[in-house]
């Protein structure tokens, strides 16, 4: 439970005005809309369609548009019972409802993003954090949209090894939010040139972009989990592992993925650039006694994001600060470096970002 509260535990921001102005606008339409229901046709047929479009956009608005529902619901909801990526994905949908301010950096990726950043992010108003457990270059595209809407001047994504040797999650892709066609259509186009995902994890993925209750409905296992005291429990689930059998994953990386995330990392930064926005690649790191294991894969990693930062003119490549001397004891787990020293190696890093102005697309 340590390795979670470490993840997980963040700050709530208080839910907008326009939250709440929103989800009463679309409360007392469905009022009204009940109240004209009295003088519908009798026809029996059209009636009972009536009813039932009424008993669902109810449903819809009670739950999907209702911020008190929402942040309540992640409150009550454990990451054992929703497991840490769909704890994380509930945090993102609570946040929809908060108040956005433009921030001038915005961190982006998985909860090893989280556990660098996180602290200072809650401490100052100018770096703001988009981490969910598992997210990758895939991820990062299906979360554009919202990344644009808080409106960055900077976006910061701390990438190694880790990142481009893992197979995108379809899993995790299903709850992510509602794509554009346009958006959409240009995903799947890379994801069948590469043969990512089955025909099988393709129509899942898009059940859950045409239905919400499809895409949310890791909300509801929750809650029927928590009625009934089940834990989940998955082989899989990295709550469940041991240190030790992490550490051994991080020996297992392979180069089978790289090509595939490569792909998805180059259209994700050049969407910012054709929004203004720069974008610092930062040198990822894990733990040492897997990295000394992971030399060849790191320096092809660090190679492409040197590569990037010469194709792109928005785009900087930042070598992991040495001002910082990061050891094996500042780990908290084999992935996951201790709040404290993530705190400090941030304030390492906006001040080497600024050293350097960046460059403007």
């Amino acid at each position: 439970m340590e390795h979670l509260d470490f993840i997980l535990d963040r700050t709530l921001r208080p839910i907008s005005g326009e939250a709440y102005g929103s989800f009463l606008l679309k409360l007392l339409l469905l009022l009204t809309l009940i109240a004209l229901s009295r003088w519908m046709p009798r026809s029996h047929r059209y009636r009972q369609l009536v009813i039932i479009a009424l008993c669902y956009g109810s449903f819809h608005i009670l739950i999907y548009s209702n911020p008190i529902f929402l942040t309540a619901s992640y409150h009550l909801l454990s990451a054992k019972t929703l497991e840490v990526q769909k704890k994380d994905a509930m945090r993102f949908w609570v946040s929809r409802h908060w108040k956005i301010k433009p921030t001038e950096y915005l961190a982006v990726g998985s909860s090893q993003t989280g556990a660098i950043y996180n602290q200072f992010a809650d401490e100052s108003p100018r770096l703001d954090t988009l981490a969910i457990s598992g997210m990758g270059p895939l991820d990062f595209n299906l979360y554009l949209n919202d990344i644009l809407r808080r409106a960055p001047k900077t976006v910061i994504l701390t990438l190694s090894e880790f990142d481009f040797n893992r197979r995108p999650s379809a899993s995790a892709a299903k709850t992510s939010p509602r794509q554009s066609l346009r958006d959409l259509a240009e995903i799947l186009q890379i994801s069948q040139e590469i043969s990512l995902f089955s025909s099988s994890e393709i129509t899942d993925f898009l059940l859950a972009q045409v239905f919400i209750d499809y895409r949310l409905q890791y909300l509801f296992k929750g809650y029927r989990r928590k009625l009934t005291l089940f834990d989940f429990v998955e082989k899989e689930d990295h709550l469940a592992e041991s240190n030790s059998l992490r550490m051994q994953r991080l020996f297992n990386f392979s180069a089978e993925w790289f090509d595939a995330n490569e792909q998805f990392i180059r259209r994700f930064i050049a969407k910012l650039g054709q929004h203004n926005i720069n974008v610092i690649l930062v040198e990822g790191h894990y733990h040492p006694e897997s990295m000394a294991k992971n030399q060849a894969l790191h320096q092809k990693a660090i190679s492409l994001l040197q590569e990037l930062s010469s194709s792109f003119p928005h785009v900087r490549y930042l070598p992991l600060p040495t001002t910082i001397g990061i050891e094996a004891s500042d780990y908290r787990d084999p992935y996951h470096i201790k709040r404290e020293t993530g705190a400090k190696l941030t304030r390492a890093i906006i001040a080497a970002i600024e050293q350097v102005p960046n460059r403007k697309p």
